[in-house]
C-alpha cells in the first residue's frame, strides 16, 4: 500500500509585509488591468491593481510591487476600507 500525502493538522501560517517607501517626488505608478476567465460572466472580471514603488538613494535602489487582484467588488471593498482607514487620521495640514 502506498502511503499519502497528510494535510496538516492546521493550517499553515504565512506572513508577509510590504513596505512602499514614497514621498511627494517619488510617488509610485498605479495600474489596473482586469480579464475574464473562459466561462465566466464578463459582468465579474477579475481586476488587478498593481501598485510599484521605487526608492533610489545614492546607495540605495529597491523596488516593491503590491498587487491585489480578485473579483471587482472585493477590490472595490479593499480600497474603500484603505481610504476609510487613511480618512480616520487627523489631517496634519489643516
Amino acid at each position: 500500500m502506498r502511503d499519502t500525502s497528510q494535510p496538516p493538522a492546521e493550517p499553515v501560517s504565512t506572513h508577509t509585509a510590504l513596505h512602499l517607501l514614497i514621498g511627494p517626488e517619488s510617488l509610485p505608478r498605479v495600474g489596473v488591468s482586469a480579464v475574464t476567465p473562459d466561462g465566466a460572466s464578463p459582468h465579474d472580471p477579475t481586476v488587478f491593481l498593481h501598485v510599484e514603488a521605487e526608492h533610489r538613494t545614492a546607495d540605495f535602489d529597491h523596488t516593491a510591487t503590491l498587487t491585489l487582484s480578485g473579483p471587482y467588488a472585493a477590490v472595490d471593498h479593499v480600497l474603500l476600507a484603505m481610504r476609510a482607514a487613511f480618512a480616520s487620521l487627523h489631517d496634519p495640514t489643516s
